[in-house]
């Protein structure tokens, strides 16, 4: 059987090597499938996107369930509005969408404050009078954290203070023992190695964790 040119023998993974004429018959077969689809009023379904840039960093490990849903609530919204400078994302919202208490909406916003996945608005700005909702915007402050061990600690800080405050000192122990982990890389680790293997290199994800 003739080989195809940049396939090795006896290398039953090879694939053909695509040359240019190939690839940009393919771009423009997908352009006029996309310019098609569009004429006939067809529209991609609404989505976000995590990469697993985001889902392996020491930020994401070290949120709670809850706030890794609020979080895609807030994802949600951005993709709508397509303003990550000004989202509106209430307890009510929360609590209709996603089933999240209010207790735990609270935390939620805590941790992904603290670990900077959002920032909120200044105390004196903040709602809860005449039922004001809170303006967020999204950020990427959590990249910071990943080889800094200090900032994380003062992050779990704030959550740990919260836990306290709020009467939970065995959720404020579990937290502090929490972050104690991921600062030294031991929970961090144990998670990314339970996890499959890569076959991708990291650099070619986006590095903002959103879509």
């Amino acid at each position: 059987m003739k080989k195809k040119p940049g396939e090795k023998a006896g290398d039953p993974q090879a694939r053909p090597v695509i040359g240019a004429k190939e690839l940009d018959f393919t771009i423009k077969t997908l352009q006029a499938a996309q310019k098609q689809r569009k004429s006939k009023g067809q529209k991609d379904a609404e989505h976000i996107r995590l990469y697993t840039t985001l889902m392996d960093s020491r930020a994401w490990l070290a949120l709670s369930c809850a706030a890794r849903v609020a979080y895609l609530e807030f994802l949600r919204v951005w993709w709508r509005t397509r303003n990550k400078n000004s989202l509106e994302v209430s307890y009510s919202w929360l609590k209709e969408k996603q089933g999240i208490a209010d207790r735990a909406a609270a935390r939620s916003y805590v941790e992904l404050e603290s670990l900077g996945f959002i920032e909120g608005p200044k105390t004196e700005e903040r709602g809860g009078l005449f039922g004001r909702v809170c303006i967020y915007k999204l950020s990427t402050r959590w990249q910071t954290l990943e080889n800094d061990p200090a900032a994380l600690k003062k992050a779990g800080a704030a959550i740990v203070a919260f836990d306290r405050k709020r009467g939970r000192p065995r959720r404020a122990e579990y937290t502090q023992t929490r972050f104690e982990k991921l600062s030294d890389g031991g929970a961090r680790g144990r998670t990314l190695n339970n996890g499959p293997k890569r076959t991708k290199s990291r650099e070619a994800e986006p590095t903002s964790g959103i879509y």
